[in-house]
């Protein structure tokens, strides 16, 4: 599993800058990007010690183990979390280049989305 979590940058900006690190061609060799097991999670819940850390391991039990969380703890983590959807290893995606085109639309969200969070990069 590759979780992504850049400090200062807003999930949608994560999104977009993706083409860095798939331009690496040993990106494409990681058996976590083959089987799709590749997450973008806002750095918020993982920057500062504080609340917010348990909100951030809560959400990673949530996307890897299958916890169940009550709504509102979910709602509070709409378009906080993103996962890759090309899975090469089972053959969805036959040529990895192909997993390139318009990356950031291949990270579909874990929790729906929220259009404030999405749209913030103004702010940053």
């Amino acid at each position: 599993v590759l979780i992504i979590s850049p400090c200062s940058a807003s999930p949608n900006r994560t999104l977009n800058e993706m083409h860095l690190l798939a331009s690496v061609r040993e990106f494409w060799s990681l058996r976590c990007v083959k089987r799709g097991n590749v997450y973008i999670l806002g750095h918020d819940l993982f920057s500062r010690p504080g609340p917010r850390l348990v909100d951030g391991c809560e959400m990673i039990a949530a996307l890897l183990k299958g916890v169940d969380f009550d709504s509102s703890t979910m709602k509070r983590w709409k378009g906080e979390a993103f996962k890759y959807e090309c899975d090469v290893s089972i053959g969805n995606c036959k040529n990895p280049s192909h997993c390139t085109t318009e990356l950031a639309q291949r990270f579909k969200p874990c929790f729906g989305t929220n259009r404030d969070v999405l749209d913030d990069d103004s702010k940053v």
